[in-house]
């Protein structure tokens, strides 16, 4: 046997054959067996599924009537039996007034197993009671805990029991086939691949002879007569062809090598043709050669073409078509660049624009080196010429990106410092009017100051707009209704001589942002064109519904997130504006004005409105035409609540609540605990986090903690506040800062849910937003003013 599988797995048709048998042979098994284990698997988990059925079934009924009648020695009966179900490992019941039971599997604990460890499946069962559907109520909560590893035991065992076998089979079949092809085939074959490989190298020999039992006729016989005769024709033939084979075997080496040699050759030429003209493309790079001598001779590829825009042709293009093409303002520079190479060979890199058939100006960047001739002459050039316009656009963008970045931070920090300024005038202002007698006065000189201090806010607020750091409450806004209301407002501020029309698209859609910001940002754009307009004009506002896609020129250029957005445009017919100063029109304090006449923030403000909202603002102006300026803000995608569901009803000032105040100003800290004594409230005050921490630990009746958000320490104010909820987990937070979003993002959202105070902020903001945080919501800012001013009466 030994012999026979010898000589089997010495040829390539044995092994071949053992090898597809085999292979064959096992997946067939394990396939078998997979399928016999999957329907073994489907039953077993039938099976201890339905121990929940018949839980369900025999045990709910009367362990609901057990929990309700309070029959605990009966619950206990039901749980034991629930566990002896087959597969149920666990049985937990927690009634609803508070009683638990838990009862176990002996057998599952006494084999050393765990719930935890084991393949378990759990179902929760609320166990309800009542007269009728309407009065049932929950009497408990029952937790079933069933195991999957008998089922899993039994699939592993019938697993190996069903493969080994199945193997087994295999191996026997295989073996039986092996030698029944050995017997009728393999060994005729071999003796016939013998003698065709001698026949090849011998001169003569004896005839191809099967050694069978009998001559049977078949296959094996024909071919070994063919063989016989094709031996004798060969053996013929061979010595005429020989020499003549010789000879052509010899040229035909030589010349195959000769044509692989060339087409490799061809073949490495044209790929790197196509990935030079590719790479060209892709990078708007043109490569030219130009020769003094002669007749001016050059030489391009083919992207120089689509740089000048000049149609592809056989003929280069001369250099006279360059000279036409280059922009009028860069001509005299080109000239003394190109007279300057004539004169002084070196390295030349040098920039200039052109102008295309279709009016479009690119710009362009020139590299380049001189070729000589054996003697020194200059030849010509030898360059590269790209097409740089897109590059030279991003840095400008990036220049101007940058550059309102710096202006934002140094505006965001002004806004923060003068903001806390104005809190404590203000505040102080405040208090001393409320102290005062109503027939005082003083208060006539107290008043303008206050007016002064608001005035303060609004152009720290302006300021805030700008760096996209103000205080903004997005929601759901129908800029169509927004725009009517706002009418006859605006025909009244522009007079008769400016003729208002509007043009709202009819099916706008509503758009995201702070409804208030919106309507300040179109009537500044208002204002502004009719300061354009001193001698009259027209001013149209149209509203339409945008798509913002990764192509269009607002994500490109701008940086605004593809999707849909509703764009407010505001166009005058005035004196329009150069391109110098649409640069700089949305930079804070620059202004075309007269001195006194404006702040120059209004445009700032709205820029600084849109960016923050998620949108863009964007400027088209010519000298003499007029002015068109698009705010873009993004569409609203969410559903709104109303706004009545959002009013809560007013109640009374404080009821002598202990306020913890944390505020490292000391003017500030001050200002604060004098308006909450005048709201009624206890207060305690620290300057550090470590003194608020030590009050909260030592003072279990403080009611809520009012922290600014920058501290001068390691914890901010929101790390303070979660410090505060370690040692108190219920104690209410409520934030104030002058521009806490520069340092913290997320207390946007905190404002959004009125848990931020900004500063400067009056008595009356404040009392609401602790009353809000105390859990006495107010309608609005203006109901706690009332309940303030009633209680000073």
């Amino acid at each position: 046997m030994r012999r026979y599988w010898n000589l089997i797995w010495q040829h390539q048709l044995g092994r071949r054959l053992i090898l597809l048998l085999v292979t064959v042979s096992t997946v067939l098994s394990i396939v078998a067996t997979s399928i016999q284990i999957f329907f073994t698997y489907q039953r077993g988990l039938e099976r201890t599924e339905s121990s929940f059925t018949v839980i369900e079934n025999s045990f709910l009924p009367s362990l609901k009537q057990a929990v309700w009648h309070y029959d605990f020695p009966q619950v206990a009966l039901i749980l034991d039996a629930i566990v002896s179900v087959q597969d149920v490992t666990s049985a937990r019941l927690e009634t609803s007034s508070g009683e638990l039971f838990d009862r176990k599997r002996g057998d599952w604990e006494d084999d050393g197993n765990s719930i935890e460890d084991a393949n378990v499946m759990e179902k929760t069962y609320l166990l309800r009671h009542g007269f009728d559907r309407q009065d049932e109520r929950v009497v408990g909560e029952l937790v079933v805990t069933l195991t999957y590893q008998n089922v899993i035991a039994e699939v592993v065992q019938q697993f190996w029991t069903l493969l080994v076998t199945n193997l087994i089979k295999t191996v026997i079949a295989t073996a039986c086939m092996l030698v029944i092809f050995y017997y009728l085939i393999s060994r005729h074959l071999w003796t016939i691949a013998d003698f065709v490989r001698g026949s090849m190298t011998r001169e003569n020999g004896p005839p191809l002879v099967l050694h069978r039992r009998s001559g049977h006729g078949d296959e094996l016989d024909q071919i070994a007569t063919a063989l016989n005769l094709a031996s004798q024709e060969q053996h013929d033939a061979r010595e005429r062809v020989q020499n003549a084979n010789l000879q052509l075997q010899q040229s035909n080496t030589a010349l195959r090598e000769t044509i692989s040699d060339l087409k490799v050759a061809e073949s490495a030429l044209r790929n790197n043709q196509r990935l030079l003209r590719d790479t060209q493309a892709d990078a708007k790079i043109a490569s030219w050669e130009f020769k003094y001598s002669g007749d001016n001779k050059a030489w391009h590829s083919e992207e120089l073409y689509r740089i000048f825009g000049i149609p592809a042709r056989t003929s280069p293009i001369a250099p006279q078509e360059v000279s036409r093409k280059i922009h009028p303002d860069d001509r005299h520079h080109y000239e003394q660049i190109a007279q300057e190479m004539r004169e002084n060979p070196g390295p030349f890199s040098f920039g200039y624009r052109i102008i295309r058939n279709n009016e479009d100006v690119r710009s362009l960047q020139v590299t380049c080196k001189p070729y000589f001739s054996p003697g020194g002459e200059l030849i010509g050039y030898r360059g590269t010429v790209q097409d740089v316009t897109e590059q030279r656009l991003a840095e400008e963008q990036l220049r101007q990106a940058q550059k309102m970045e710096v202006l934002g931070q140094l505006t965001g920090g002004i806004a923060h410092d003068f903001n806390n300024l104005l809190a404590i005038v203000h505040g102080n202002l405040e208090l001393t009017m409320h102290l005062l007698p109503k027939d005082d006065p003083i208060r006539d000189l107290i008043k303008p100051s206050i007016r002064a201090c608001n005035r303060g806010a609004t152009l720290s607020n302006q300021l805030l707009a700008f760096s996209r750091k103000q205080s903004l409450n997005p929601e759901r806004v129908d800029a169509s209704h927004l725009v009517d209301g706002l009418m006859e407002f605006i025909r009244r501020s522009l007079g008769p001589s400016i003729h208002v029309s509007v043009n709202v698209e009819r099916e706008l859609w509503d758009c995201l942002c702070d409804p208030s910001q919106l309507e300040s940002a179109l009537l500044n754009l208002v204002i502004n064109a009719k300061d354009a307009m001193k001698d009259g004009g027209e001013l149209s506002i149209t509203g339409e519904n945008t798509k913002v896609t990764k192509k269009s020129p607002l994500a490109f250029e701008h940086g605004v997130a593809p999707g849909a957005y509703v764009t407010l445009s505001v166009a005058d017919t005035g004196m329009g504006m150069s391109q110098d100063v649409i640069d700089k029109a949305c930079e804070p304090f620059f202004t075309t004005k007269q001195v006194g006449e404006g702040s120059g923030l209004g445009l700032s403000m709205v820029y600084g409105f849109a960016k923050q909202s998620g949108g863009h603002l964007s400027i088209e102006s010519t000298l003499g035409q007029g002015t068109t300026i698009k705010l873009t803000l993004p569409r609203f995608l969410g559903i709104s609540m109303d706004q009545e569901q959002k009013a809560n009803t007013a109640v009374a000032r404080g009821k002598g609540e202990t306020v913890l105040v944390v505020e490292d100003d000391g003017d500030v800290r001050k200002l604060v605990i004098n308006m909450l004594d005048s709201l009624g409230y206890l207060t305690l005050s620290a300057s550090t986090t470590a003194q608020a921490l030590e009050h909260i630990r030592s003072c279990p009746e403080i009611d809520i903690l009012l922290t600014d958000v920058v501290l001068p320490e390691v914890m901010n104010g929101m790390d303070l506040a979660a410090a505060a909820r370690d040692i108190n987990p219920h104690l209410p937070v409520l934030y104030m800062s002058g521009n806490a979003h520069a340092i913290l993002p997320e207390f946007l959202e905190l404002e959004a849910k009125n848990h931020l105070l900004q500063k400067p902020f009056n008595i009356h903001q404040l009392a609401w937003a602790l009353r809000h945080r105390l859990g006495g919501h107010l309608q609005t800012p203006g109901d706690a003013k009332k309940m303030v001013n009633s209680a000073d009466r």
